[in-house]
């Protein structure tokens, strides 16, 4: 959230993009073994956008590492 006033400094993290296609990727299984229709297929659609996002976020190599803050943490901004 530090940096999304300022364009360009936020960066995806590959992690987050394969953990959102691949909880979408099973919400489209579901979808489909219950008989969904077009709305499934959206879903569908949605998992394959995130994986391709996580690719093209690893090619740019983007934050590849998963570490602690340097300074203390921003959750207490949130309570």
């Amino acid at each position: 959230m530090e940096g999304i006033p300022r364009a360009g400094r936020v960066v995806p993290h590959v992690f987050t993009w394969i953990v959102r296609g691949t909880a979408t990727l099973l919400a489209f299984v579901a979808a489909v073994q219950a008989g969904g229709g077009w709305g499934a297929w959206v879903i569908g659609l949605s998992a394959v956008t995130s994986f391709v996002v996580a690719a093209c976020s690893h090619a740019r190599r983007a934050r590849l590492q998963i570490r602690a803050r340097t300074r203390a943490s921003s959750w207490p901004r949130f309570w």
